[in-house]
């Protein structure tokens, strides 16, 4: 049973505030019907925390060997190397943003990005980032001033990535060839 709300200034605001919801909504027309959509409203660590599972199953199911790391430096060891795993959803404009990129000790970064109905993998050696990171501005500081130089991030249009990414990945069924010969024992 619906509530009515008696008092009329109360009505007003509950007016205003619907006619205000569309404003604040994420309600993003290429994420309906998404069997991903689920993920968007987890707040970060969650999020994080689904994209370990989902790179992990992923990696298992293809055949990898996984294992916990005991540090912060890095999220997961694949066949005895340090992964430092980066996810992001799809965003509005058509990019993904893998953020907090550090220089830490892990052997890769893997960048997982899920679309509505697609999803992206590349696996970055630690070597290319910072070089990218320090040199080229392919990777950019993700804070102004002083105290963001520790922190960078990664824009990535799937659909056009940047030409130097194409060997590390890309659409997540064609990813596989590239780890496995980037992760060879």
């Amino acid at each position: 049973m619906k509530r009515k709300i008696a008092d009329p200034i109360i009505r007003n605001l509950a007016r205003i505030a619907s006619e205000m919801r569309s404003n604040f909504e994420d309600t993003t027309i290429i994420w309906a019907g998404s069997p991903f959509e689920w993920i968007r409203s987890l707040p970060p660590r969650k999020k994080g925390k689904v994209a370990e599972e989902f790179v992990t199953f992923w990696l298992t199911s293809s055949g990898f060997s996984t294992a916990t790391v005991r540090d912060s430096d890095a999220d997961l060891a694949v066949n005895s190397k340090r992964i430092e795993i980066k996810f992001s959803t799809l965003w509005e404009t058509g990019v993904y943003k893998f953020q907090q990129l550090r220089d830490q000790n892990y052997d890769f970064v893997l960048c997982f990005g899920l679309s509505p109905f697609d999803a992206h993998c590349w696996l970055l050696p630690k070597k290319e980032v910072l070089y990218r990171w320090n040199m080229c501005e392919d990777i950019v500081p993700q804070h102004k001033g002083a105290a963001g130089k520790d922190t960078a991030w990664l824009s990535v249009n799937p659909e056009d990535p940047p030409r130097w990414m194409n060997k590390f990945g890309g659409r997540l069924s064609n990813s596989r060839k590239v780890l496995k010969k980037m992760l060879k024992d």
